[in-house]
This record gives structure tokens, C-alpha cells and sequence, in this order.
């Protein structure tokens, strides 16, 4: 596992530290997307045509809007943790289930092997299939070790878990999943400088490709101004960075190389909340 990188915001002064490592082997043994969804998979013309006339194709960014639901990891290096719990508890109120705000820092906990180190992508394919994840009001941001969490939140990490999550490794993979309203969790590349903090008029963001440092969510995908697919990337650097903690990135200036080192997945459905007593029906993956 590569060394845990660290920046500087360059107008904030506030220290950053990118916590998506690098795996020195290739993580493998994941089912593909395309290949447990066939029929899942849509054309590049299905694509746009669905995309067209459409601000974005769900408007999550409008829904999954404010601080309640872009989070902030402070100084340390969850990102992967925040990435991966955000998405699930998003997931979860799409399907119907009460929103619950899930901790990051209780995902990352279950990552890092008792160091503020970094964790690898996959990693958090465990972590929602097998441990789930406490809320965030049982696991604060600063508890990211496993003796500092309770045994209250441990106990509760049951209650919240994804229903199987499926490796992406091509653009034609992600597009279609998000079109087909699933969830994603992908590596992009934090340079020194201002790039990753601004965008371009078109709301593209300004950081280029790279081996991959941080672990972000994509909740949703717009038609570009130039004819490419925009992915919606929700950050975990509170609602101050681009626009609400928004930014739009492309394949091949963002992901195109990341997704050589990183295995990207996406999360299609959620377990039930065994304490949930709502009556409204939930939506299957």
C-alpha cells in the first residue's frame, strides 16, 4: 500500500489528507457490473437520448443538497469512509428507508488497521456487505479507530448495509449503472495547487488525471456542452468546496487513469433497517 498523501487548500490553509492508497496488487475477485447485468447495460445512443433536455438524469444534486448530507472529515484521512457511507445512506432514502446520516469515521474505522494511514477503494465493498456502518451521531468525525467506537454503534452497524456492490472498470459500466439510478464510489487525483478547488465555466473541475489519492462519491451524470457524459461528484470537504460540495468530472480528464489503479464499484440496492417500522413500501435494486 502506497504512502498516504497530504495537501494544503491553498486559500483555506486547511490541511487535507488523501486517504485513497494505492494497492500494491491490483484487487481482483469482484463481480463486474456488466457481467452480473447484461441487460443492464445500455448503448452510448440509449445514454444520451435519456440525458437529453435534462439539467442532470435524477437531480440528485438538488436532492442530497446542504450539510445534511455533505459531510465534512476534517484533517483526517477518511475519505474512503465518507465516500462509502454517504452513498449508502442515500441509497437507503431512495429505497424508501428513513434518512439516517451514517458515519464515515465508523466505515473508516473498520478500514484502516488502527492507523490514520489511508484505506484502499475496495475496502469499502466489505464494509457495506459485511460490517455496515453506525450513524454519524453514535460515530463523530474524530473517532476513527475501533477501540474508540462504543459498542452501541457497533451493535447498530447491522441496522445499515449495502446488498451487493459490483466492480466498474469502463465509462460504459458507470454511465449505465447511474442512469439506471445506482451509486458509485470512485478514485480521482488531488494535485497540489488550486485545480481540485475550482472549476471551468461549464462546472467541470480543473484537477486532472493522476494515480488516484482521494475516494469520492458519484450520485448522478449530466450530457456535457461538448457531447461527453458529466458524472456528479459529491466531496466530503464540507458544503464551502466548488459549488455546495459539488463538482462535475469527466472520464477521460478525471477517471480514465485512476481506474488503472483503483477498483471503482457501484452499490445497487440496501438491506432493510430491521428497526424500521415505516409502512412505506421500499424499492428492490
Amino acid at each position: 500500500m502506497s504512502q498516504i498523501e497530504t495537501i494544503t487548500e491553498p486559500e483555506t490553509g486547511v490541511e487535507r489528507r488523501l486517504g485513497c492508497v494505492v494497492p500494491m496488487v491490483f484487487p481482483t475477485g469482484f463481480t463486474g457490473f456488466a457481467d452480473a447485468f447484461p441487460n443492464e447495460m445500455l448503448t452510448w445512443a440509449s445514454i444520451k437520448s435519456a440525458l437529453a433536455g435534462r439539467p442532470s438524469m435524477w437531480g440528485r444534486r438538488r436532492i442530497f443538497a446542504g450539510k445534511k448530507y455533505i459531510r465534512e472529515q476534517h484533517e483526517l484521512g477518511s475519505c474512503n469512509g465518507w465516500a462509502v457511507a454517504g452513498r449508502l445512506a442515500r441509497l437507503r432514502e431512495l429505497r424508501g428507508e428513513p434518512y439516517v446520516c451514517l458515519s464515515g469515521s465508523d466505515a473508516y474505522s473498520q478500514m484502516n488497521g488502527g492507523r490514520d494511514q489511508g484505506s484502499i477503494l475496495a475496502d469499502g465493498v466489505k464494509v457495506l456487505e459485511v460490517g455496515g456502518i453506525a450513524p454519524e451521531d453514535m460515530v463523530p468525525y474524530n473517532q476513527i479507530y475501533t477501540h474508540q467506537i462504543s459498542a452501541e454503534a457497533k451493535a447498530a452497524r447491522s441496522r445499515f448495509k449495502g446488498f451487493k456492490s459490483y466492480a466498474v472498470d469502463t465509462e460504459l459500466e458507470l454511465a449505465s449503472a447511474l442512469v439506471l439510478g445506482r451509486v458509485a464510489v470512485v478514485a480521482v487525483h488531488v494535485p497540489n495547487g488550486t485545480a481540485f478547488m475550482k472549476q471551468d465555466g461549464d462546472g467541470i473541475n480543473l484537477a486532472g488525471n493522476g494515480h488516484g489519492n482521494h475516494s469520492v462519491g458519484v450520485d448522478d451524470l449530466r450530457l456535457g456542452a461538448h457531447g461527453n457524459l458529466n458524472y456528479d461528484m459529491g466531496n466530503s470537504w464540507g458544503t464551502g468546496y466548488c459549488e455546495g460540495g459539488y463538482t462535475w468530472l469527466t472520464w477521460d480528464r478525471h477517471l480514465r487513469e485512476t481506474v488503472k489503479f483503483h477498483r471503482f464499484f457501484v452499490l445497487v440496492s440496501t438491506t432493510d433497517d430491521p428497526a424500521d417500522d415505516s409502512t412505506q413500501p421500499k424499492v428492490k435494486g
